[in-house]
């Protein structure tokens, strides 16, 4: 995220009811689950958030923080 090699986001997306994603930033783990949007995807843990547009990827990773914007290397869903 941010062009930046050591802000990697790994996101695992589960078809689960409701739709998950557990998300990894760092040493840290969270589990987000879908939310309505107008277009695109996302997703909301606690204090993180995972949204994806167009190609483009917004990751909020703790409370008040600020945005990262990241690109996609490879999606992965699993069963």
């Amino acid at each position: 995220c941010d062009g930046i090699p050591a802000k990697e986001v790994v996101a695992t997306y589960y078809p689960s009811e409701p739709p998950t994603a557990v998300v990894e930033f760092g040493d840290s783990t969270a589990l987000m689950y879908q939310q309505p949007s107008a277009s695109g995807s996302k997703y909301q843990g606690r204090n993180e958030s995972l949204r994806e547009h167009q190609g483009e990827t917004i990751v909020i990773w703790g409370y008040a923080a600020p945005e990262m914007k990241c690109k996609v290397k490879a999606a992965v869903l699993r069963p």
